[in-house]
């Protein structure tokens, strides 16, 4: 066993409170009348919500992966983090961006729908990763989001987030359009 760095600490806690911020949101929990313990409503059952859950429970397990890797292998330190100059917020910012952006997508997915969000997501996500080439850019969020929106809906028969008020009569329209091509 070896030291762990403040870093990879981090980095793990992030994402394990990613994982289970989704899932909170992900599993309408109720307070069950007669124990009083917290039960989810639809237990068992496949529902559109069970693809989320399973995803964000994924990144949690993930999460504990790789601080068990790092705490029985070692980490092998990186010439940046060697040579590096700056604080720890400089030099993890593309980590915080990353995470911060995909906590502000969960939250605004139930307003804004899936149907709206996502393209501006996937952009923001590129734009993270140091993609700055327009075509690129716009081909790959358009490109994603429309094999999302087949994958979900034609592939696997569920229905997306349409968003609430004007953004659901948005998402409505676009929606209607989309499945009238596919």
């Amino acid at each position: 066993m070896r030291n762990i760095s403040i870093k990879t600490w981090v980095e793990t806690g992030l994402w394990i409170a990613f994982g289970l911020f989704g899932l909170y949101l992900c599993l309408d929990l109720v307070a069950d009348s007669q124990t009083g313990f917290l039960a989810a409503e639809d237990e068992g059952a496949f529902t559109a919500a069970t693809w989320p859950r399973l995803i964000f429970g994924m990144i949690i397990v993930i999460a504990f992966v790789n601080l068990a890797v790092a705490w029985f292998n070692g980490e092998i330190p990186s010439e940046e983090s060697v040579d590096s100059e700056g604080g720890f917020i400089q030099q993890n910012i593309k980590l915080i961006g990353f995470v911060s952006a995909s906590l502000l997508y969960g939250i605004l997915l139930a307003w804004f729908g899936f149907y709206l969000l996502t393209p501006f997501f996937i952009l923001a996500i590129l734009l993270l990763s140091g993609e700055r080439r327009w075509f690129p850019l716009l081909g790959l969020a358009v490109g994603l989001h429309l094999l999302l929106v087949v994958l979900f809906y034609r592939v696997l028969g569920m229905t997306l987030p349409t968003g609430t008020g004007v953004f659901y009569n948005i998402s409505a329209s676009f929606q209607n359009f989309l499945y009238s091509i596919f």
